[in-house]
């Protein structure tokens, strides 16, 4: 079974945005992959789901980096990515 991930909206509220000095979340009361520990725990019982990444921080950051951000999650990321083009999310801030 796929699942496919995306981290805005999911993880923590629609509101990253790429800085000069990274990805930040605009969102008071609210932390970057605030879920992705949750995420993990619900997965547990299901050890043959594989997570396809289709966020736009996979093209913005790279896999690798997208993927260092899910350390609770990395064992269900497949090694692949799916690139979603017209789907950018960040906007540099004061955009």
């Amino acid at each position: 079974m796929m699942l496919f991930l995306d981290f805005d909206g999911v993880l923590h509220p629609n509101e990253a945005f790429m800085t000069k000095t990274g990805v930040v979340l605009r969102c008071d009361g609210h932390n970057l992959f605030e879920h992705a520990e949750l995420l993990a725990d619900l997965l547990e019982p299901y050890p043959t789901v594989k997570i396809m990444l289709s966020t736009s921080w996979v093209w913005t950051l790279n896999f690798k980096k997208a993927k260092a951000r899910l350390p609770d999650l990395c064992k269900f990321t497949r090694n692949q990515r799916l690139d979603c083009p017209g789907r950018q999310r960040y906007r540099m801030a004061g955009q």
